[in-house]
Protein backbone atom coordinates (compact mmCIF):
# COMPACT_ATOMS: atom_id res chain seq x y z
CA UNK A 1 0.00 0.00 0.00
CA UNK A 2 1.46 3.41 -0.94
CA UNK A 3 2.33 5.63 2.03
CA UNK A 4 2.68 9.40 1.94
CA UNK A 5 4.50 11.31 4.21
CA UNK A 6 5.23 15.31 4.04
CA UNK A 7 9.24 16.21 2.92
CA UNK A 8 10.90 17.86 6.12
CA UNK A 9 12.36 20.53 3.98
CA UNK A 10 9.78 21.36 1.45
CA UNK A 11 6.37 22.33 2.94
CA UNK A 12 3.44 21.81 0.96
CA UNK A 13 5.10 18.47 -0.96
CA UNK A 14 4.85 14.60 0.05
CA UNK A 15 6.44 11.94 -1.31
CA UNK A 16 5.54 7.89 -1.59
CA UNK A 17 6.93 4.68 -0.56
CA UNK A 18 6.17 4.37 -3.93
CA UNK A 19 8.86 7.09 -5.56
CA UNK A 20 6.00 9.26 -6.13
CA UNK A 21 5.98 12.84 -5.28
CA UNK A 22 2.97 15.39 -4.77
CA UNK A 23 2.10 18.99 -3.93
CA UNK A 24 -0.53 19.31 -1.97
CA UNK A 25 -3.18 22.10 -2.38
CA UNK A 26 -1.92 25.97 -1.26
CA UNK A 27 -2.42 29.58 -1.56
CA UNK A 28 -0.01 31.05 -4.19
CA UNK A 29 1.97 34.25 -3.53
CA UNK A 30 -1.18 36.21 -5.00
CA UNK A 31 -3.84 34.74 -2.85
CA UNK A 32 -4.90 32.19 -5.28
CA UNK A 33 -6.23 28.48 -4.59
CA UNK A 34 -3.83 26.23 -6.05
CA UNK A 35 -4.82 22.41 -6.31
CA UNK A 36 -2.49 19.62 -5.82
CA UNK A 37 -0.93 17.47 -8.18
CA UNK A 38 1.56 14.88 -8.60
CA UNK A 39 4.67 15.63 -9.98
CA UNK A 40 6.03 14.97 -13.53
CA UNK A 41 9.57 14.02 -12.67
CA UNK A 42 12.53 14.87 -15.18
CA UNK A 43 15.62 13.09 -16.00
CA UNK A 44 19.28 14.08 -15.43
CA UNK A 45 21.53 12.99 -18.10
CA UNK A 46 22.41 10.03 -15.48
CA UNK A 47 19.22 8.46 -16.01
CA UNK A 48 18.23 9.30 -11.96
CA UNK A 49 14.32 11.36 -11.77
CA UNK A 50 13.89 14.71 -10.09
CA UNK A 51 11.60 17.04 -9.80
CA UNK A 52 11.55 20.82 -8.80
CA UNK A 53 10.28 22.17 -5.32
CA UNK A 54 9.33 25.61 -4.89
CA UNK A 55 10.56 26.26 -1.74
CA UNK A 56 10.97 30.03 -0.36
CA UNK A 57 10.02 31.40 -3.72
CA UNK A 58 12.86 29.63 -5.30
CA UNK A 59 13.14 26.69 -7.31
CA UNK A 60 15.14 23.52 -5.78
CA UNK A 61 15.99 20.78 -7.83
CA UNK A 62 15.76 16.96 -5.69
CA UNK A 63 16.24 13.60 -7.15
CA UNK A 64 13.46 11.34 -5.96
CA UNK A 65 15.41 8.31 -4.94
CA UNK A 66 17.15 10.98 -2.35
CA UNK A 67 13.69 12.26 -1.10
CA UNK A 68 12.23 8.75 -0.39
CA UNK A 69 15.33 7.98 1.69
CA UNK A 70 15.31 11.06 3.95
CA UNK A 71 11.80 10.82 3.90
CA UNK A 72 11.22 7.38 5.08
CA UNK A 73 14.80 6.20 6.33
CA UNK A 74 16.25 9.06 7.59
CA UNK A 75 19.06 12.01 6.91
CA UNK A 76 22.15 10.60 4.45
CA UNK A 77 24.84 8.64 7.07
CA UNK A 78 28.32 10.26 6.47
CA UNK A 79 29.86 8.73 3.43
CA UNK A 80 27.06 7.12 2.03
CA UNK A 81 24.95 7.39 -1.08
CA UNK A 82 22.46 6.25 -2.05
CA UNK A 83 21.50 2.51 -3.57
CA UNK A 84 18.98 1.34 -6.26
CA UNK A 85 19.49 -2.32 -5.15
CA UNK A 86 18.01 -3.69 -8.73
CA UNK A 87 20.08 -1.44 -10.53
CA UNK A 88 17.07 0.58 -12.26
CA UNK A 89 17.75 4.21 -11.98
CA UNK A 90 14.51 4.73 -12.47
CA UNK A 91 13.04 2.75 -9.77
CA UNK A 92 12.74 5.00 -6.50
CA UNK A 93 10.11 2.52 -4.84
CA UNK A 94 11.24 2.76 -0.62
CA UNK A 95 11.81 -1.69 -1.07
CA UNK A 96 14.96 -0.82 -4.20
CA UNK A 97 16.51 1.81 -2.26
CA UNK A 98 19.05 1.73 0.82
CA UNK A 99 21.59 3.93 1.73
CA UNK A 100 25.09 2.22 1.56
CA UNK A 101 28.99 3.25 1.30
CA UNK A 102 30.54 3.98 -2.52
CA UNK A 103 32.00 0.42 -2.24
CA UNK A 104 28.23 -1.40 -2.24
CA UNK A 105 26.85 0.70 -4.81
CA UNK A 106 29.86 0.15 -7.06
CA UNK A 107 29.48 -4.03 -5.85
CA UNK A 108 25.93 -3.49 -6.99
CA UNK A 109 26.60 -1.67 -10.34
CA UNK A 110 29.29 -4.90 -11.14
CA UNK A 111 26.53 -7.27 -10.09
CA UNK A 112 24.09 -5.98 -12.57
CA UNK A 113 25.81 -4.96 -15.00
CA UNK A 114 25.16 -1.14 -15.07
CA UNK A 115 29.40 -0.38 -14.62
CA UNK A 116 30.49 1.94 -17.56
CA UNK A 117 33.72 -0.32 -17.78
CA UNK A 118 35.50 -1.76 -21.16
CA UNK A 119 33.56 -1.28 -24.06
CA UNK A 120 30.44 -0.06 -22.16
CA UNK A 121 32.09 3.14 -21.22
CA UNK A 122 31.70 5.98 -23.46
CA UNK A 123 35.46 6.74 -24.48
CA UNK A 124 36.26 2.97 -25.17
CA UNK A 125 38.37 2.51 -28.35
CA UNK A 126 38.90 -1.55 -27.66
CA UNK A 127 36.92 -4.33 -27.94
CA UNK A 128 37.40 -6.93 -25.53
CA UNK A 129 38.28 -9.21 -28.10
CA UNK A 130 40.58 -6.51 -28.88
CA UNK A 131 42.51 -6.79 -25.86
CA UNK A 132 42.31 -10.54 -25.97
CA UNK A 133 44.43 -10.27 -29.02
CA UNK A 134 46.58 -7.93 -27.90
CA UNK A 135 47.78 -9.73 -24.99
CA UNK A 136 48.15 -13.13 -26.85
CA UNK A 137 50.20 -10.86 -29.55
CA UNK A 138 53.56 -11.83 -29.73
CA UNK A 139 54.79 -9.19 -31.13
CA UNK A 140 56.43 -5.78 -29.69
CA UNK A 141 54.81 -3.62 -28.12
CA UNK A 142 55.09 -0.73 -30.58
CA UNK A 143 54.19 -2.66 -33.35
CA UNK A 144 50.97 -3.23 -31.55
CA UNK A 145 50.43 0.03 -30.50
CA UNK A 146 51.05 1.26 -34.19
CA UNK A 147 48.70 -1.26 -35.35
CA UNK A 148 45.84 0.24 -32.81
CA UNK A 149 46.57 3.46 -32.56
CA UNK A 150 47.60 3.02 -29.15
CA UNK A 151 50.45 4.34 -26.97
CA UNK A 152 52.86 1.78 -26.08
CA UNK A 153 52.82 2.23 -22.62
CA UNK A 154 49.27 1.37 -22.96
CA UNK A 155 49.83 -1.96 -24.88
CA UNK A 156 52.05 -2.20 -21.61
CA UNK A 157 49.00 -1.47 -19.10
CA UNK A 158 47.01 -3.78 -20.93
CA UNK A 159 49.27 -7.08 -20.95
CA UNK A 160 50.09 -6.74 -17.52
CA UNK A 161 46.07 -6.28 -16.50
CA UNK A 162 46.78 -3.12 -15.28
CA UNK A 163 44.06 -1.92 -17.69
CA UNK A 164 40.83 -4.03 -18.44
CA UNK A 165 41.79 -6.32 -16.13
CA UNK A 166 38.06 -6.93 -16.16
CA UNK A 167 38.63 -9.24 -19.71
Amino acid sequence: MEDWRPIEDAPGYEVSSEGRVRSLERIDALGRPRPGCTLQPSRTPQGYAFVGLWVDGKCKRRTVHRLVLETFVGKKPPKHEARHLNGERTDNRLTNLAWGTRAENYADRVAHGTDARGEKHGNARLTADDVRAIRADPRTQSEIAEDYGLSQSYVSQIRRCVKWRHV
